[in-house]
């Protein structure tokens, strides 16, 4: 027959395990762990990149010497998407994060200027109209601060320095680039 001192014991020995074995629970739901690799496009792991989540009070990080980030986020709302940024590279996101615990995302990223193919430079210009629909949708004080963040990596550069091509389905996207540089520059003033 135990005691009570060695089955409370017991009790506690147990409750700590299963604490340990326990996934981990945010306010909201379990905590959403989401890692991956950022190469270049040539395939080379990218340190220095900030991977960014796009929800409120969320946590951002830097991608370590082999390219690699690790991010967890508190359960709640649904994750709009990651955004990956690096003065050397353009602006880029990966959109409709699944709702998944445990999450491998990884992305290339192209060069300021460097030429890419068609669907490549598509998601680029999509990633800019974000950064330009969330200026144009920000309240004023949140509106200086974002001016001021694309001033200073350059974003509006960035745009007018996507490589042109002129040619079949390429044309459009020109003009589309031309149209968000236009809007941009407007709306930095």
């Amino acid at each position: 027959m135990h005691s009570r001192s060695s089955r409370r014991d017991l009790i506690l020995a147990t409750l700590s395990v299963v604490s340990l074995a326990a996934p981990s629970v945010a306010k909201g739901g379990p905590m959403i762990k989401i890692e991956g690799v950022v190469t270049n496009s040539a395939g080379k792991p990218q340190a220095g990149v900030t991977v960014a989540v796009d929800r409120s009070g969320a946590p951002s990080t830097v991608t370590d010497g082999f390219g690699a980030y690790r991010l967890e986020i508190a359960g709640g709302p649904p994750i709009g998407q990651l955004s990956y940024s690096h003065s050397n590279f353009d602006y880029a996101v990966v959109e409709s994060i699944s709702g998944e615990i445990n999450q491998s995302i990884s992305k290339v990223l192209y060069g300021r200027g460097e030429k890419r193919v068609a669907s490549a430079m598509v998601d680029t210009l999509g990633a800019y109209e974000q950064l330009l629909v969330a200026l144009i949708q920000s309240e004023q004080a949140e509106r200086r601060q974002r001016i001021a963040v694309y001033r200073r990596e350059k974003w509006l550069e960035a745009v007018n320095a996507l490589p042109a091509d002129g040619a079949g389905a390429s044309a459009w996207l020109d003009s589309r680039k031309k149209s968000l540089s236009i809007e941009l520059a407007r709306q930095m003033g």
